[in-house]
């Protein structure tokens, strides 16, 4: 995602993408209670999905800009 959003560090990465979207709990961490884990990884919240647009996460997540 990083690279497709063509952001090129880490470091910006997980501060003003990641760490936004897992505080509006648009993405959930697979590890809550270690969210530092090297195992950790990410999901689509799929509730707050449906509550959107009905289920369909296409239309979730176009439009959504990813500029550094």
């Amino acid at each position: 995602m990083q690279e497709f959003c063509g952001i090129r560090t880490a470091e910006y990465f997980r501060k003003f993408v990641v760490k936004p979207m897992v505080e509006n709990e648009m993405i959930e961490l697979t590890i809550p209670d270690k969210p530092n884990s090297r195992y950790q990884k990410y999901v689509k919240n799929q509730k707050l999905i449906e509550e959107n647009d009905g289920g369909t996460s296409e239309n979730y997540w176009v439009g959504n800009d990813c500029k550094e």
